[in-house]
């Protein structure tokens, strides 16, 4: 599959032709910051190339580090009880839920380990216990 060389739009979120998204910082002349959206890991991307079906990858990358991830989820950024999510199988497949009940009442391996918005990888502190 071939692909077309593209600067990509600040603000824009990419999947990554391996794996993972990658939200455009700023970009000009096909050279862009880049931050994976699950990890923080920015860096500069040099080369950009765009597929047919939108993913995309580029020819190498520098000034790679992570950064502190800023809050970009409706979810995430407006405090959202994560304790009333949980996983479970319904009709034969897997499906989110809430619970019913009090929010006190779950085990790890019911909740849910990511926010279904964003990806952020959810934490402790996200289900009401202190680190």
């Amino acid at each position: 599959m071939s692909g077309i060389r593209i600067t990509p739009k600040q603000g824009k979120v990419y999947r990554n032709k391996g794996v993972g998204e990658f939200l455009c910082i700023r970009g000009e002349d096909g050279n862009v910051v880049m931050q994976n959206t699950a990890s923080g890991w920015t860096f500069k991307a040099n080369g950009v190339v765009q597929y047919e079906d939108g993913t995309i990858e580029w020819d190498y990358s520098t000034r790679g580090h992570f950064e502190h991830l800023v809050k970009r989820c409706r979810l995430c950024e407006a405090g959202f009880d994560f304790r009333k999510l949980i996983i479970n199988r319904c009709a034969g497949e897997w499906s989110l839920g809430f619970r019913g009940g009090t929010v006190s009442d779950f085990s790890d391996e019911d909740r849910v380990c990511f926010c279904p918005e964003c990806g952020r990888e959810l934490t402790d502190e996200d289900f009401g216990r202190k680190e």
